[in-house]
């Protein structure tokens, strides 16, 4: 069975049992808002495909009663991620439930040529590639200077959606929490990048990809972390927690980077009345930083409800998957 042949009630059963694994029938119809043979009734076509698969029977809490749980089939679909690095491409394949399959490191655009080629002919099908590109604002400069590798991805003959790792943190978080439609994403290390969703869809720039209104707000020089770079170009590279020592020890650097940073909450609220703000990245686990940042965000706005920012530090479990779970938010959430 192909994913277009499924319908917008089979994709949103698929969705939820991807969210949350393995479920009764009427606790999976409860959660969709559909009645128990409209469930059935959906779901019986793709069991017959195997996409699903009905797991063991479990007891109702009714005496002598138990129901069939769903569960999606790991083998019906397989998803395929590449994560464009410096010098390196990290190649992900995960199985139907996200869980990975097979991960390699290739340093060579023949290599990567040869290992997809290998993944086809190991596992089918695949849906789809999803690539995430870091460094890059403009996707169209992106494709102009990387030639070879669109040649592969063409080669591939299989669907591909290049965005940014911010973009890509954004669709995931959103997988997670469907009830969440206006939110701002900043994502922090080593710049401050930001996603906004709006009505439940991911705003677009001109270049096709995630409006980052960080960029708009936060100005270069506050970004740049020098002292970031210079240690790399001394041949250093520091832990999440010497960078943000380094960044404290230059208070006026700080105090900026702390008054651009609510400057970008507050106008983006007011623009897009947000009900989240996701904060991540290793600065926001600091509570002296969280401190300071409410207590910038209520200068300028007194009226901000500072219970919309969230810490959300559920990627480092997801960070090498993100492309292939794009692939599927693509199919499936889109």
């Amino acid at each position: 069975m192909e994913v277009k042949n499924l319908n917008e009630t089979q994709k949103k059963m698929c969705r939820e049992l991807f969210v949350s694994g393995s479920l009764p029938n009427r606790t999976l119809a409860d959660r969709l808002g559909i009645s128990y043979p409209g469930l059935t009734l959906a779901a019986e076509p793709l069991v017959r495909k195997k996409v699903l698969l009905k797991g063991k029977e479990a007891p109702t809490g009714k005496v002598g009663r138990t129901e069939e749980n769903l569960c999606l089939n790991p083998k019906a679909f397989y998803m395929l991620g590449i994560d464009i690095r410096r010098h390196s491409y990290l190649v992900c394949l995960t199985d139907f439930t996200g869980a990975e399959v097979e991960k390699k490191k290739i340093m060579t655009l023949l290599e990567l040529a040869d290992y997809i080629k290998q993944l086809k002919e190991g596992y089918t099908p695949i849906m789809g590639i999803g690539v995430t590109i870091r460094g890059y604002y403009n996707f169209g400069r992106f494709l102009e200077e990387n030639i070879e590798f669109v040649s592969v991805l063409d080669e591939c003959r299989l669907p591909y959606h290049c965005l940014s790792y911010v973009e890509s943190l954004a669709c995931i978080y959103k997988l997670h929490h469907q009830k969440d439609d206006n939110f701002l994403l900043l994502k922090y290390g080593p710049y401050v990048d930001s996603a906004i969703f709006v009505n439940g869809k991911c705003v677009k720039d001109g270049n096709g990809q995630a409006a980052d209104v960080a960029r708009t707000y936060v100005d270069g020089e506050t970004l740049g972390e020098g002292y970031w770079f210079r240690a790399l170009l001394q041949g250093e590279k520091p832990e999440p927690e010497q960078a943000l020592d380094m960044l404290k020890a230059q208070p006026a650097q700080y105090e900026r980077f702390i008054s651009a940073m609510a400057k970008t909450i507050v106008n983006a609220d007011a623009t897009c009345a947000l009900e989240r703000v996701i904060l991540t990245g290793y600065i926001f686990q600091d509570d002296e930083v969280n401190s300071d940042l409410e207590d910038a965000i209520l200068e300028i706005n007194p009226d901000y409800d500072t219970n919309k920012n969230v810490h959300y530090d559920g990627y480092d479990e997801v960070a090498d998957r993100k492309g292939a779970l794009q692939v599927f938010i693509d199919n499936f959430c889109i």
